[in-house]
């Protein structure tokens, strides 16, 4: 939407500071940031860093009998953030309770008509409360949605976009007091394989307004988490009713007969951590190490554990806690090149789990360590020039004291451009450009 915010803290969206939204939206993301110091030298360290969530996946295959599937997850609070890619007649059914969709309280129809036409109705096939003309839905991408219930006014509001709230494009008021989309419904009507212009539906729900529930049995069918592409490290919550034999996998592709690695929460001995090389199969995975959690499984508060493999020494680490690499609990070698954390099983032997993902709102992509020496006229800029656009950058400002400033600016500059510079000279490209004000500036691409 073009708007512009500042704020502190480690987490994005958190502590604002300051908001600037222009009266013309400007929607163009950065690709150039300047940093400078008017008084002191000051230390920056520049993250560069991408808004990302994951989501749990469900496939729907069209049905000319539309029959539903349920999502099996808790919908956390009164907001419902998914992707849907599908050409058209997918269908959300929403309840207070679980009732397999027979009875729905309310029903979102999206891209009914050949996708020109989406509703809101009340029941299955009640009275339209809200419409929507135009396309909505894309068969080959995935469209960004949202559903909020606001208690106090009574009212349902559906949009589309990342940002809750914006892009609004029905809603109505309702007479309940409770949260209508409690259960939640998912399908797609007509047969894919007569009509071309219906498909099945792949609903992706966000992590951060959902937990999946994982019913006693073998096998990770059904039971799968997406993560953004590259990345390496995975928080999340589980609270499982038995305390033991609960699995997590992991792989490159969306297919749970395609697990690279598996770990075994409470197997063997309830306080036991496993991690199993899964390339043979599930249940038929070897045993690769093994620790003790740090007490048994918590089945009333739950459990937080993190994930993390490492380009660099191709390692799996499995730690318990909400601060990645602060408790390792396990880990091993892997003979990958690409993150195995693509996609995220989950299953449970002898109780029912739930589980959650815990996002990192700010997704790092690269760093800068600059330092500005003290400049009245903010004329001495130092511009760090941006692999690619992104949306977020998060700084880090250290003030140094007056009289080491001489001596850590020396430093400093000899550490960026001397040794590092040498040390990555056969893997690095140095380019040049200008500022818009034409001062020409290096910058050091790895």
């Amino acid at each position: 939407g073009g708007r512009l915010t500042v704020g502190t803290g480690d987490f994005i969206g958190r502590n604002v500071a300051l908001v600037y939204e222009p009266n013309e939206a400007d929607t163009r993301p950065l690709t150039c940031v300047a940093l400078a110091s008017k008084n002191t030298p000051v230390s920056w360290q520049l993250n560069i860093a991408e808004m990302r969530t994951n989501g749990f996946l469900v496939t729907t295959p069209a049905d000319p009998r539309m029959r539903y599937s349920k999502l099996e997850g808790r919908v956390l609070g009164d907001t419902m953030r998914f992707c849907l890619k599908a050409k058209c007649n997918a269908k959300l059914a929403m309840n207070s309770v679980d009732d397999d969709g027979r009875h729905p309280l309310y029903t979102l129809r999206f891209g009914s008509e050949k996708n020109t036409v989406s509703t809101l109705r009340k029941g299955e096939d009640g009275a339209t409360l809200a419409t929507h003309t135009g396309a909505l839905l894309d068969g080959a991408e995935y469209v960004e949605m949202w559903v909020k219930f606001d208690r106090l006014q009574r009212r349902l509001s559906i949009g589309t976009g990342s940002f809750v709230g914006r892009g609004e494009i029905m809603q109505t008021s309702v007479a309940l007091t409770t949260c209508p989309f409690k259960y939640v419904f998912m399908g797609v009507e007509g047969r894919a394989a007569e009509d071309t212009d219906v498909s099945d539906g792949e609903w992706c729900f966000r992590t951060d307004t959902l937990a999946l529930q994982t019913p006693p049995g073998i096998g990770y069918t059904n039971k799968v988490a997406a993560t953004q592409p590259g990345q390496n490290r995975v928080r999340l919550h589980v609270k499982a009713s038995a305390q033991r034999n609960v699995f997590i996998g992991f792989a490159q592709e969306n297919n749970p007969e395609r697990v690279l690695y598996e770990v075994a929460l409470g197997a063997g001995k309830d306080d036991y951590v496993q991690l199993r090389d899964s390339q043979a199969g599930h249940w038929g995975a070897d045993l690769m190490t093994f620790g003790k959690l740090p007490s048994k499984l918590d089945a009333e508060c739950g459990d937080d554990f993190w994930i993390t493999w490492s380009p660099h020494d191709k390692r799996l680490r499995v730690g318990a806690g909400r601060q990645a690499g602060a408790q390792e609990l396990v880990s091993c070698a892997t003979r990958l090149t690409q993150t195995p954390l693509r996609y995220i099983f989950f299953t449970t032997l002898d109780g029912e789990a739930e589980w959650q993902l815990l996002d990192d709102q700010e997704y790092i992509t690269s760093r800068a360590e600059l330092l500005t020496r003290t400049d009245p006229s903010f004329n001495g800029e130092e511009y760090f020039a941006l692999d690619r656009p992104v949306q977020t950058a998060l700084a880090k400002v250290r003030e140094l004291g007056k009289q080491s400033a001489a001596r850590r600016l020396k430093e400093a500059q000899g550490q960026s451009l001397g040794v590092d510079l040498k040390a990555k000279a056969k893997k690095a490209t140095l380019f040049r450009t200008a500022n818009p004000s034409g001062k020409a500036y290096l910058a050091l691409r790895a």
